[in-house]
């Protein structure tokens, strides 16, 4: 159900910014508001990329493997973390079967007056996989020390 809810959510707030923010907002030097059509990966940092046919029939086993982890999983922290990057993934693979990714957060400049792009679904992504990776160096660390301490 958070899946669904972040993928809806994300879904919102990409329809209400491409109506509102016609013109970018300024929020602070290094943040602004304004809708792009991304093409590209990695919160726009990397070039055009068409999602063909094979790269949809490579997402799709990692999606399901995550579905089917997510149900099976014993703890909530992980169960947690992959509903969350799932949802933002459902959300920006939405965008891409129309063509391009809907962001509208903009951070920078950074190298060469480059700027970072994003949205919900991309920030659900990575905080589901900083949970993710959280449990994981947690558990590697208690298999270590002897389980002595409770996650």
């Amino acid at each position: 159900m958070l899946c669904v809810g972040i993928a809806f959510g994300d879904f919102a707030v990409k329809a209400w910014a491409q109506l509102s923010l016609v013109e970018p907002v300024t929020v602070a030097s290094w943040f602004h508001l304004r809708v792009i059509h991304n093409r590209g990966l990695f919160l726009g940092l990397v070039p055009v990329f068409e999602m063909g046919l094979v790269h949809w029939m490579l997402l799709l086993p990692v999606a399901l493997g995550a579905v089917f982890r997510m149900a099976t999983a014993r703890c909530a922290a992980v169960a947690a973390g992959l509903a969350v990057a799932l949802g933002g993934l459902t959300g920006n693979l939405i965008d891409r079967g129309r063509g391009a990714v809907v962001d509208y957060l903009a951070f920078g400049p950074f190298v060469q007056d480059k700027w970072l792009y994003m949205n919900i679904a991309d920030l659900a992504m990575l905080t589901g996989l900083m949970l993710l990776s959280t449990v994981l160096i947690r558990r590697q660390v208690q298999r270590r020390h002897g389980r002595r301490r409770p996650v």
